[in-house]
């Protein structure tokens, strides 16, 4: 089974809110109807497996926080909170935390969104897992485009999810 089956069936299993306004892959976010506007929430692991450069532990933590905060912006919103879990590894020095956390905060502070937590733990394996939460008036889907809708891509078309 491949990659969006198994998410499709497995998201399948699981109970749903009445207030959430997408379906699996409909957008970069997760859509909600909270009071007047529309909230946005997105959540990413990342780890060795995304092939990060780990030598500057500043640009990991830079890609890290614009690999989260980037979704929020496809989906037409505006980010506003941060959240990660981290897990290190022995990488993680003390100097090498503080400069991931440098490369976080640049991103954090450039876009005007706030850190408000997360969790911490040791492992053989690096992983951080990101959520951030916006606020749209419009949020942006997948689906629903028609014909005169501006198309924004930031790669070579096909070359997604490779």
């Amino acid at each position: 089974m491949n990659e969006k089956k198994l998410i499709e069936h497995l998201s399948g299993l699981m109970p749903k809110s009445g207030i959430q306004l997408n379906k699996p892959f409909e957008s970069d976010s997760e859509i909600l109807e909270f009071g007047d506007f529309k909230l946005l929430y997105n959540i990413d692991e990342f780890s060795a497996e995304d092939l990060f450069l780990e030598n500057d532990p500043v640009t990991l933590g830079h890609n890290i926080a614009v690999g989260a905060i980037s979704d929020i912006y496809a989906s037409g919103g505006i980010p506003k909170f941060y959240a990660h879990s981290l897990t290190v590894n022995s990488m993680f020095t003390l100097k090498y935390l503080e400069d991931f956390y440098k490369g976080i905060k640049s991103v954090l502070k450039e876009a005007d969104v706030a850190f408000i937590g997360g969790d911490f733990g040791k492992s053989d394996n690096w992983r951080c897992c990101a959520t951030v939460i916006g606020a749209a008036d419009r949020p942006l889907m997948r689906s629903g485009a028609k014909e005169g809708d501006f198309i924004y891509i930031s790669g070579e078309i096909g070359s997604g999810n490779l």
